[in-house]
């Protein structure tokens, strides 16, 4: 409780403007406390400032500093994949460049020996004209 002192005039002002601006809950009868004073006991609310909404409202946990966090972690993330696929693929090609004459001569050596099985009397799987095993 407050206690507003004053002339009784004064007292009244301070006591519409209280209840204009909403804070004014109860108050006592004006009680004499000297010549031409009164005294008013008044309950008040305790109203908060009311403050501006913001403009774009954030998501939980970001603040208006940390906006540029998302986008540069998923702009990290794509690079960091692209640049892992490029390095998969380049070591790939160089992988088979240095190994195309290997690769290459086991081919080979395997379409020979399917040749002489086949020259051999045992059917590859592939029927030729003159092949018994049709």
């Amino acid at each position: 409780m407050i206690e507003l002192k004053g002339t009784p005039g004064q007292v009244r002002a301070r006591l519409e403007v209280l209840y204009a601006s909403g804070k004014l809950i109860s108050l006592t009868p004006p009680q004499q406390h000297g010549p031409g004073q009164v005294v008013v006991r008044v309950q008040l609310r305790d109203v908060q400032p009311r403050q501006r909404p913001e403009r774009y409202p954030d998501k939980v946990g970001t603040g208006p500093r940390q906006d540029w966090r998302v986008p540069a972690a998923v702009c990290g993330f794509a690079v960091a994949v692209a640049a892992a696929v490029v390095a998969l693929l380049w070591w790939a090609v160089l992988w088979l460049a240095a190994h195309v004459a290997l690769i290459l001569g086991i081919l080979g050596a395997l379409l020979l020996m399917l040749f002489l099985a086949g020259r051999a009397g045992a059917c590859p799987g592939f029927h030729c004209p003159g092949c018994r095993h049709r």
